[in-house]
């Protein structure tokens, strides 16, 4: 299966479902949208599946958390008690994920990323209900001290990990806890945002290749995730992969992260994440070797062929012997 997306944040719901419907999306696809709380069964396509998840922050976040969605629940919760009520009502609904936003977002100065956004008492009550609902807990965080707050709760991921400590670093990796970098959304931000933002995260990349490499060392497991949506590169799981490259991956690795790590972490490695009998046979074939060169994966021409289900999307068995006949072709699952 490939981009198994960890985290994707769209606020253009209807823009995505045609692109799935439609088959526009340039490999199979499975997403994790987290940007509020959304119901599983708004995606029609059996083979392009969505995590549908439910957004909750604090009357003191930031606006860009706070996305209410029609006949859906308010994000917001204020204490232990309220929290506890809050994710029995959005599991209620059908969210299958929790996510916290449990630090402020880069795309305000003011909103600082390091600042815990939930007390240790509502972190504790958020993360305990969902768990023995066997809902998974994802915390949007960059920095300590909410992130270590978030993993000593018992999250089972960091989205973002922006400035990830050593002490944060290592408490992921001794409680298993996953990494999401979503490294696209850091670059837009730096270099294609709007001049507000960029003034103020112009060093992001480079702060959050650091924490990357501090959690490969360590040993955190990391997943692939873009947070982009359509109006900054929803579908560059490609980018994603080669912005791991440059903070130290192997193209293996990275391919690995995409794959067989992401449908790990997304409870979904039954299925999919490897090329296996008895698995869905979602795959990419591309023109060339991508551990060589990761960029590849990006390159529309080198797009072989797209199998969903082993019936083909794009491409056919021709296009492959094709290929095969003039250079080497991989094929990632």
């Amino acid at each position: 299966m490939w981009s198994i997306t960890g985290h994707f944040c769209s606020s253009y719901k209807s823009t995505v479902y045609a692109a799935i419907q439609f088959e526009k999306i340039p490999c199979p696809t499975i997403f994790r949208d987290e940007s509020g709380t959304m119901r599983r069964s708004a995606l029609a396509s059996a083979r392009n599946q969505a995590r549908a998840s439910a957004l909750l922050s604090t009357p003191r976040n930031e606006p860009s958390h706070d996305q209410i969605w029609p006949g859906l629940p308010e994000p917001w919760c204020d204490g232990p008690v309220a929290a506890r009520a809050k994710v029995r009502e959005v599991i209620r609904m059908g969210a299958d994920v929790i996510k916290v936003a449990m630090t402020g977002s880069m795309t305000f100065a003011a909103r600082r990323p390091h600042r815990p956004l939930f007390t240790e008492e509502e972190l504790a009550a958020i993360v305990d209900e969902a768990h023995v609902e066997g809902i998974p807990v994802c915390a949007h965080a960059h920095g300590d001290p909410g992130a270590i707050l978030a993993v000593r709760a018992g999250v089972d991921t960091i989205e973002h990990g922006t400035y990830l400590t050593e002490e944060c670093a290592r408490e992921m990796a001794d409680r298993g806890t996953w990494y999401v970098p979503t490294m696209c959304i850091s670059n837009w931000h730096s270099t294609l945002s709007q001049a507000s933002v960029r003034a103020h995260t112009a060093d992001m990349p480079a702060r959050h290749r650091e924490s990357i490499a501090r959690a490969v060392r360590l040993g955190v497991r990391i997943a692939a995730g873009t947070d982009t949506n359509p109006s900054h590169g929803f579908g560059r799981t490609g980018m994603e992969l080669e912005l791991l490259v440059e903070a130290g991956l192997t193209e293996a690795i990275a391919i690995a992260v995409a794959t067989d790590q992401s449908s790990q972490c997304l409870g979904m490695s039954a299925d999919v994440g490897t090329v296996a009998a008895g698995k869905f046979a979602d795959l990419l074939i591309v023109d060339g070797d991508p551990q060589r060169d990761i960029r590849l994966l990006q390159d529309a021409s080198r797009r072989t062929a797209v199998l969903k289900g082993g019936q083909f999307m794009s491409g056919s068995p021709l296009s492959i012997a094709d290929a095969r006949s003039r250079r080497s072709i991989a094929v990632t699952a």
